[in-house]
Parts: structure tokens; sequence; C-alpha cells
């Protein structure tokens, strides 16, 4: 009677453990779908950022410009500017690379710096401004994007064959990864650049502390599902170390949108000739407004030397 009895507890005991672990599984799955689904959603965001408008031209900058639209090699229509030189002559032309997750129009102050000694072309990149495209993948895909600018560039006989680069944030990395592959390309300027996309991303998410390498590892995941890129293999540091051409990197000391690490990463792999500029007290973006005579001066004079 006793071991009956005995069997009897046992089993009430385990039914109701049984039953403790369905209420204690239940809600944490329901929590790791809502922590999912709000991760799934910040993501997909950063991926299918809003279009910020294109509501100046250069017009209002006191320029002449063209308004000009090229194929990428993946069949997406790139919208943008070309700023031709005010004489007949045959000039060298530079490219402007906007940052993430803006448009042209974040560039066209630099541009201004160099008007009218050169010819200047502004586009935006797929996804951004009023390109087409479905979404941003802050830099791999947008190689495609300057690749169609620098062969538009090529394809017009009232040009000169030299060109030069400037790239903003994003813009930046994207210049370094392909200014290896096309000669002439003659020298490029990038500002307030990132060294890896992978570091990126894992600065983006340090505030999550714990969480920061599982974010990370999602975020890598998602990139590799929906975008088809590993973003590991994604490192302007790595591609300048090809670059054979004069390079002026620009950034902040005190940039906390993308530490001044990256751009001091970057310049310790580069080849010479090479300079940086690292001035204090400026936000990311910030350094033309806060140290205007400087900016202008550096850059004039950086394209002056090598872009003539």
């Amino acid at each position: 009677m006793n071991k009956i009895k005995e069997k009897i507890i046992n089993n009430k005991s385990f039914q109701i453990s049984k039953k403790g672990v369905r209420y204690l599984i239940t809600p944490l799955v329901f929590l790791g779908t809502f922590l999912g689904f709000k991760f799934f959603k910040l993501v997909y965001g950063y991926i299918h950022p809003p279009r910020i408008p294109v509501n100046k031209t250069p017009k209002d900058f006191g320029m002449n410009y063209e308004e000009i639209k090229f194929k990428t090699s993946d069949n997406l229509e790139i919208r943008g500017w070309f700023i031709p030189v005010t004489n007949k002559r045959k000039k060298p032309s530079i490219i402007f690379c906007h940052g993430y997750p803006a448009n042209r129009l974040e560039v066209l102050n630099r541009a201004k710096i160099l008007y009218p000694d050169y010819n200047l072309l502004l586009f935006d990149f797929r996804g951004l401004g009023q390109s087409s495209g479905f979404y941003s993948s802050f830099g791999v895909y947008e190689q495609r994007d300057l690749i169609a600018a620098l062969k538009y560039l090529k394809s017009r006989s009232d040009i000169s064959d030299k060109i030069g680069i400037f790239g903003f944030s994003m813009g930046g990395a994207v210049s370094l990864m392909v200014a290896t592959k096309f000669p002439e390309i003659k020298a490029i300027v990038v500002e307030s650049p990132y060294s890896s996309l992978d570091k990126i991303i894992r600065y983006t998410f340090r505030q999550k502390k714990i969480w920061q390498e599982i974010s990370a590892q999602i975020a890598t995941q998602m990139a590799r599902l929906f975008l088809k890129i590993d973003i590991r293999e994604f490192s302007p540091a790595e591609a300048v170390k090809k670059i054979k051409i004069p390079l002026l990197i620009i950034h902040s000391r005190d940039d906390k949108q993308i530490p001044f690490e990256n751009s001091k990463e970057i310049f310790e792999n580069a080849n010479e000739p090479k300079s940086l500029w690292a001035p204090l007290k400026s936000e990311h973006g910030h350094i033309i407004t806060d140290h205007r005579i400087e900016y202008e001066k550096r850059m004039k004079d950086f394209f002056k030397k090598y872009l003539k």
C-alpha cells in the first residue's frame, strides 16, 4: 500500500513539475518572439531607411548643372547632377559620395568648395534620394553605384580622363573599396569613413552590453539572408592596402557616430602619399562648419596638388 501511495505522490509531483515548466516556457517563448520581432523591425529599418527628399539643386548654390541618370550593373537607375566647369577646357572631374541614410545634398557644400575648377558629379546611392532600389546595404552593393558613376564619366568626351573622389562616411568606405579597381582615379579624399562593416555594426550595438555579440551575430545572419552579403568581407581598412594613389583622410577625434579609431586604422594601413587631418570637438559631419577655412584650404590644396 505504501509503495502504491508513494508512486501516486511521485506521479503527481511529476505532473506539477511538467505543468510548471509549461507555465515557465510559454512566457519565455512569447518574450523571445516579441524581442525577435523588435530586433527584426530595428534591422529592417536600417536596411529600408526613409528617403530624404532632394529639395535643393546646385542652382541654389550658384552653380549651373545637368540632371543625369545612369544604370548600374544590376540594372538600377541612379540619379544625380553633373556640374561642368565654366570654360571649354577639358578639366579633371571629382565624384562626390554621400553617407547613410542621406542623399547627394549632404555633400553639395563640399562640392561647392571645388567649383568651378573641376567638373563635379554628385549622385544618390541606391535606395536613397531619387535613385531606384529597395534597400541600402551600408556600402556593399553601393560600390556598383560608384562604378556606374565612373563609367558614366568615362563615356563623356567633353572632360579629362583624370578623376578624383570625395566620400563622406559610408561614401568614404565605398570610395576606398572601389579605388583599387580604376587607374583613372588619381586622388581620393575620405571624411569619417568606417574601417569595416563588421566593426561598425558591433559599435552600433555597443549599448546592448552582454547582448552585443548576440545582436551582432543576428545582424550578420540577417544581412546574409536578406542582402546576400557577408559583412565581415567589407573592410576599407584592408582595401586601402592596395591603393597606390594619394589619400587624404579627414576625421574628428570626437566623432561619436563613427569613432576616430576607424580612420586611424585606415591611415596606418594606407600607402604613401597619405595625410590625416583630425581636428577636435566636432560631431560627425560637422568639421566643414566648425573648421570651415582650414577645411576648404586642405581640400583645395590636396586636389590642386594631385589632380592636375
